[in-house]
């Protein structure tokens, strides 16, 4: 699921539309996700769904105390697609989550005694109005659409909306108490010119050097090496020279150093990390005088290390339409995004949600679970780059406590649900997690094995799923039942053949695929269908060739049709566009 609070998703969008409608757009959670999802009453409980014919008001949960009726999670839970698995058990407990915000909100805005703008609320249903129904639709067409969509009239559906739209009031609450000087609104066009030295750092980096840089040192050395040319740098010793000699950032080494000019600022942002290498290198650079060297700055991220540069000029050019309340205002709001996201993600990780419907409660759990592993490679990510993350990351103590309540919850509901493709499949994934566990015997684990390929072959009945069909097939070559693993190898080929490649590199895919096809069935003793995969890949080779014979001949052409002609060749007259057939052909009038 994609973080509702980032900001930076929105960044562009709100340069180009205005502050206001991008709040519109963050905090429509529900509606996003009912529209995303699409239409199409898929039961209870999306595709496999439980009791259709379950009343819309009976309580499936609580918010901090708060209930929560069936119909509202029907609401954005039915309309999710998905194949059976885990896609739909995912989707299912988001479907969830995004209530829980909407009320998270709705709590907040109620103490903050905020209501939303009713302008806000009629442009937004305007706007859906004209641009999903037509702009031309009558007031009954546009209700039955509601109605169709989201089973409620008009009143209902404007109420509803106003509650998604709660976020942008209380946005504009947390900006009243920003404050921005002129002097920050200014900075917004500052710019630096440095030059950079970076001892990358053995230890932790994830890209290796070019053969022209300098050698990775381990931490230690990395350091002593950067404050011994800082220290030369200081002493008068050529920049350059040492740049080029030792630097292990290649975008500046081969120009001695030299940054060229770059953004020193980043309010805009609402944090640090204007000049590419982190917040503290910003600090450093912001302290430093001009002519002057920064401190040795220890740099995360992709190209770790020690740093420092020399700050060679400033210089701060005012655009000329340059309006320093707009820009205090755009700072604002920015400034008002992340503090919004910081409080409210605080608040929902803190929501008590307490789930009784014991399907729902099954989703919503495994939904939790792959998101504190989301938060955990996030953190990771996150700190390898140096950047800030405010999300409250659970230790891997929590996540398996989760992962066992999880299991815990579909073992009690595949007991009422045996034949419920999602609920097999994902119990089946749960506990493939189990079975290389610590303390496991053998014998346990070709028990759960076993079990896995029962709930596998229970899960296909109700999905197809290639990949699926490739681990039941290996299941099965493990046990030597060679006839079941070629059946599903066999189907999977077929499968993987349903959408030919339409390009090299996918015929390379598809070549590499159907030749471990080959080893497969010739693994289980299927001699005559390791024949037919290696007849298929034989003839993906072919097609291979052809289609990079044809990407070859479009990009001639297409290299051809962009050339500019040779210096003193005459240009080509433009050829007059012929007239369409059976078509008008004078020139259009003025109005």
């Amino acid at each position: 699921m994609p973080d509702l609070f980032s900001i930076s998703a929105w960044r562009e969008f709100t340069t180009k539309h205005g502050s206001k409608f991008m709040w519109t757009m963050i905090i429509i959670f529900g509606a996003s996700l009912v529209l995303t999802y699409g239409v199409g009453n898929m039961g209870r409980m999306g595709q496999n769904g439980g009791d259709a014919n379950a009343s819309g008001d009976s309580q499936i949960a609580t918010i901090n105390g708060r209930p929560v009726l069936l119909r509202s999670f029907q609401l954005v839970a039915r309309r999710a697609r998905g194949a059976a698995g885990e896609q739909t058990a995912e989707q299912q407990g988001q479907a969830l989550q995004a209530i829980v915000i909407q009320e998270v909100l709705a709590q907040e805005a109620e103490k903050r005694n905020l209501h939303a703008d009713d302008a806000l609320v009629d442009k937004t249903l305007n706007d859906e109005r004209e641009n999903v129904v037509g702009k031309n639709v009558s007031e009954a067409q546009w209700s039955s659409y509601v109605t169709q969509v989201y089973d409620m009239n008009l009143n209902q559906y404007r109420d509803y909306v106003a509650r998604q739209l709660l976020g942008a009031a209380v946005a504009e609450d947390y900006k009243k108490d920003i404050k921005v000087t002129d002097e920050e609104a200014k900075n917004q066009s500052a710019e630096a010119k440095l030059r950079f030295i970076l001892i990358r750092n053995l230890d932790r980096s994830m890209v290796a050097p070019s053969p022209k840089m300098a050698r990775l040192l381990p931490e230690p050395e990395a350091k002593k090496r950067a404050e011994e040319l800082q220290a030369k740098v200081k002493a008068g010793a050529d920049f350059a020279a040492l740049a080029k000699q030792f630097s292990g950032d290649a975008a500046s080494q081969a120009k001695g150093g030299d940054l060229d000019w770059k953004k020193e600022y980043a309010v805009m942002a609402g944090r640090g990390d204007a000049l590419g290498y982190g917040e503290e290198f910003d600090v450093a650079v912001h302290k430093t005088q001009k002519g002057g060297v920064t401190d040795v700055i220890h740099v995360k991220g992709f190209l770790p290390g020690y740093a420092f540069a020399q700050v060679v000029d400033r210089r701060n050019t005012l655009p000329k339409d340059f309006d320093v309340k707009k820009v205090i205002d755009t700072i604002k709001s920015t400034r008002a995004q992340e503090k919004f996201k910081e409080e409210m993600g605080a608040l929902v990780d803190g929501a008590k949600v307490v789930v009784t419907d014991p399907e729902i409660k099954a989703y919503y759990g495994y939904f939790q679970y792959k998101q504190a592993e989301q938060k955990q490679m996030f953190a990771q990510f996150s700190a390898m780059q140096g950047t800030k993350n405010t999300s409250k990351i659970p230790t891997p103590e929590e996540v398996q406590k989760i992962l066992a309540e999880v299991e815990q919850d579909f073992e009690a509901l595949n007991k009422t649900k045996k034949e419920d493709a999602t609920v097999s499949i994902v119990l089946a994934n749960i506990l493939k997690l189990k079975r290389f566990a610590a303390g496991v015997t053998p014998q346990q684990r070709d028990q759960i094995r076993d079990r896995i390929i029962t709930l596998f072959e229970i899960g296909l009945k109700g999905t197809e799923d290639p990949a699926i069909r490739r681990e039941l097939a290996d299941f099965y070559k493990v046990k030597k039942n060679f006839d079941k693993a070629a059946e599903h190898y066999k189907m999977a080929s077929r499968l993987s053949m349903a959408n030919p490649p339409t390009d090299a590199n996918g015929a390379q895919s598809a070549i590499s695929d159907h030749q471990t096809f080959e080893l497969n069935f010739k693994a289980i003793k299927k001699p005559e269908l390791a024949a037919e995969e290696r007849k298929l890949r034989n003839d993906l080779i072919k097609l291979q060739l052809d289609l990079k014979k044809k990407e070859a001949e479009e990009l001639k052409a297409k290299a051809a049709a962009t050339a500019l002609p040779p210096i003193g060749a005459p240009i080509p007259a433009p050829t007059a566009p012929k007239p369409v057939s059976g078509g008008n052909t004078a020139p259009p009038q003025k109005r």
